[in-house]
């Protein structure tokens, strides 16, 4: 699959690496290029540049052609999905301050952006919630995602992202609705199941 995404590093900073960067992986293995604001002169035509290069190394790769929005198969659960929940899911991360110390968590995902390469994490601290109550939480969670994608409606997903104060961003510029859910460029939710 081949992809663009925006690199600012270090952010807020004129010093660093700033551009869009083209990545593809397949089975031969990790490929990337970078297009920088600075050589194009400027983000806007560092975009295009990518859009270009990204649109011929599809049509000579057709192996890296986009796939539908594959995350989410109703229905299917994995052997490993110990919620019995699809997209929901037990594990443990890093404390925030001590990384030696490990924080139990029910989670939930949802996909996002035109293909749903990527996909949002909210975590449930058992800690603070309870084991049964997180869960609860990450299934709650999931559903009402679910629900929102199914009703396809822009006025379902918006009240979804409300609802779970999540500042978004709709630019009809480009002739279709495209969300800002988590600052990372404007990603699109597709909500054909």
């Amino acid at each position: 699959m081949a992809y663009i995404v925006r690199l600012d590093k270090p952010k807020n900073s004129p010093h660093g690496t700033h551009g869009w960067q083209v990545r593809g992986s397949g089975k031969r293995g990790y490929h990337s290029k970078l297009f920088s604001d600075r050589q194009y002169g400027g983000s806007e035509p560092a975009l295009a540049a990518a859009q270009a290069y990204l649109q011929g190394y599809v049509e000579s790769h057709p192996s890296q052609q986009v796939p539908g929005n594959q995350p989410y198969h109703q229905g299917k659960l994995l052997s490993s999905n110990t919620s019995g929940v699809q997209g929901v899911y037990y594990t443990k991360y890093p404390h925030r301050w001590d990384k030696e110390r490990l924080v139990d968590y029910w989670c939930a995902f949802i996909p996002i952006g035109p293909e749903g390469q990527k996909r949002y994490h909210k975590k449930f601290n058992i800690e603070r919630y309870g084991y049964s109550e997180a869960r609860r939480l990450a299934i709650e969670f999931r559903q009402e995602w679910e629900r929102a994608v199914k009703q396809g409606s822009e006025k379902a997903l918006e009240e979804f992202f409300e609802e779970y104060h999540y500042s978004r961003l709709i630019d009809r510029s480009f002739g279709s609705e495209e969300w800002d859910t988590f600052g990372e460029g404007l990603l699109e939710i597709e909500a054909n199941l």
